[in-house]
């Protein structure tokens, strides 16, 4: 079991391959069998928002919303988009964000969507290793260290509310703190 993060139900929701699987609510220690739900890809990562919960997979992302354990709605979103790095994975409060093959996606419960597909080619997004990425959010924007082929390794900062320009940093940060202070 891994990706585990509460809910505001009482229940805490995991990943197991191909599972998302559910606690009792208020007891993180019991994850009775039936509240287990399969889909059809392996799970990379999960970011719940409200009520339901986004699971990113090496395939479609899903949708699963749920206010008791025992009843979920789970189903693949329309647009594949693999993640293709759980520690590139951040929360955004109220969305994911995420590297996948083809740029970063931004994935909400109304749907998801490719942030850099104006920015990046195939090839260009290919050079800065989307499966390197290790990634934070911090005041709306998103920053990933990751292999640049070119640059060796370098941060990408991609502002989200300005989507039409990134900047790629040659800062090595050893690690990312989102701080609730500053």
């Amino acid at each position: 079991l891994h990706s585990i993060a509460s809910m505001p139900n009482g229940c805490l929701v995991g990943l197991s391959k191909n599972m998302l699987c559910f606690s009792e609510p208020f007891k993180p220690h019991s994850w009775p069998s039936e509240y287990r739900y399969n889909f059809a890809a392996t799970g990379v990562a999960l970011v719940v928002v409200g009520s339901s919960v986004i699971v990113l997979t090496d395939s479609f992302p899903y949708l699963a919303t749920t206010t008791v354990p025992s009843v979920v709605s789970l189903k693949a979103m329309p647009t594949r988009a693999p993640c293709v790095s759980k520690r590139g994975v951040v929360d955004g409060g109220g969305f994911a964000l995420y590297p996948s093959h083809d740029g970063l996606y931004l994935a909400q419960v109304t749907g998801v969507e490719n942030k850099t597909k104006a920015l990046f080619r195939q090839a260009e997004w290919k050079k800065i290793s989307p499966e390197s990425f290790v990634a934070a959010f911090h005041e709306g924007a998103y920053y990933a260290r990751h292999k640049n082929i070119a640059l060796d390794d370098s941060t990408m900062v991609l502002d989200i509310s300005q989507p039409d320009s990134v900047v790629d940093v040659l800062e090595r940060p050893d690690c990312f703190y989102p701080s609730e202070t500053t």
